[in-house]
């Protein structure tokens, strides 16, 4: 993650847009970079501390959805088909 940086702000809202680079190293091979992107991120100040209301990832390319870890309720997450990238794999997590 890099560059976070605040696009819109009042007293109770925010919003935030994070760049990110998705990188695997294998042991044998230089680094390999598999998709960029953003985290955008909407955040309300509730009982005078910042919640994260929404918050979701834009890949730049091809991303096929990971598992999620244990204990997160049906309906938490959700996958999304990115409109503007032709492959199945590709999604956009919110």
């Amino acid at each position: 993650m890099d560059n976070v940086n605040v696009i819109n702000q009042t007293a109770t809202t925010a919003t935030v847009r994070t760049y990110m680079v998705i990188s695997n190293l294998p042991d044998s091979n230089p680094l390999l970079t598999l998709t960029t992107g953003t985290y955008d991120t909407n955040l309300e100040k509730r009982g005078g501390k910042w919640t994260i209301t929404r918050w979701y990832i834009e890949a730049d390319g091809p991303l096929a959805p990971s598992e999620l870890p244990e204990g997160f309720p049906p309906g938490t997450v959700a996958y999304v088909l990115a409109p503007n990238i032709a492959h199945p794999d590709v999604a956009i997590w919110r």
